[in-house]
């Protein structure tokens, strides 16, 4: 009886704070190794992402849970705003963008009128609900890839983003050594370099259920990593707080979750010229949905 009471309270505490009995029940049918080759097939049909920047200093804005069901309001609130600075270049969606498979086309119609009203391009990452309900085939058909580089190229430089997919603990062998290629042979050809994805690798909860966080030996070798690469920062949401680490001289930069009802909501924002690489934490939508 104490071990039922247990697992109740561990699922309703548990699993960025949504409780999804079904989808844990039923697993995602595809591990991380199936998944990073699903992703690489789709990046070698794409091909290489290169945003081609008119000037070097730019914004790029970062949005992670934002937990659609049936309502879009805030999402689209924080399309709008995107698209009233000129400054910015892209949009960044750090996973758990869906918590039902349902949503899936209706966030896809939201960003293709984004892109209809002149909306800069959305680039995403699978978070842990992507996988729920065994909702990853559908993830590849309306979103794509989940680990990919991104190469923004200005006038007197080029920076790098890599996307990584952390939904199910480990990255898997497979994506390590591809993250291992990218930092050590195309890294150094970028000026700053941002690493992009869902998990907080410092939390110290189960939150992601039964993937848990990555194991404390593989988070210690990514930070070593990010550290001797010259990471300049690695951009996470999940835990639906914000929060601002320095650690090995690398920036971990959580945000705040853009989920309908959530408080303290919002976003990041990185402002990059020839100078710095600034980001910067916005604790709410303008004017507030």
């Amino acid at each position: 009886m104490r071990n039922l009471i247990f697992l109740v309270s561990f699922l309703l505490l548990t699993s960025c704070q949504e409780l999804d009995l079904l989808g844990l029940i039923i697993p995602c049918q595809y591990d991380a190794e199936e998944r990073f080759h699903q992703s690489m097939a789709y990046n070698e049909r794409l091909g290489d992402l290169v945003l081609e920047l008119p000037h070097d200093g730019y914004h790029i804005n970062v949005a992670g849970d934002i937990h659609v069901v049936d309502e879009t309001a805030r999402l689209d609130s924080f399309l709008f705003l995107t698209r009233q600075d000129s400054l910015t270049v892209c949009n960044l969606f750090l996973g758990d963008i869906v918590s039902v498979n349902e949503a899936y086309p209706l966030v896809y119609e939201r960003l293709q009128e984004h892109y209809r009203q002149g909306g800069d391009t959305v680039f995403t990452i699978a978070g842990n609900h992507e996988l729920y309900y065994n909702g990853w085939p559908l993830y590849l058909k309306y979103f794509g890839s989940s680990i990919y580089t991104v190469s923004l190229r200005t006038p007197e430089a080029q920076d790098l983003i890599i996307c990584l997919e952390s939904t199910t603990s480990t990255l898997g062998k497979y994506q390590n050594e591809w993250l291992l290629h990218v930092l050590k042979e195309i890294r150094p050809q970028y000026r700053y370099c941002i690493v992009a994805t869902h998990a907080n690798f410092f939390d110290t909860d189960n939150s992601n259920l039964f993937g848990s966080n990555p194991p404390v030996n593989e988070v210690l070798r990514l930070t070593d990593l990010f550290q001797t690469y010259h990471v300049d920062a690695c951009l996470q949401a999940h835990d639906h707080r914000a929060e601002y680490l320095y650690f090995k001289g690398v920036r971990y930069v959580q945000t705040n979750p853009l989920k309908m009802g959530a408080e303290p909501h919002g976003y990041l924002q990185i402002k990059a010229d020839a100078e710095d690489l600034k980001i910067e934490i916005v604790d709410h939508l303008r004017p507030r949905v």
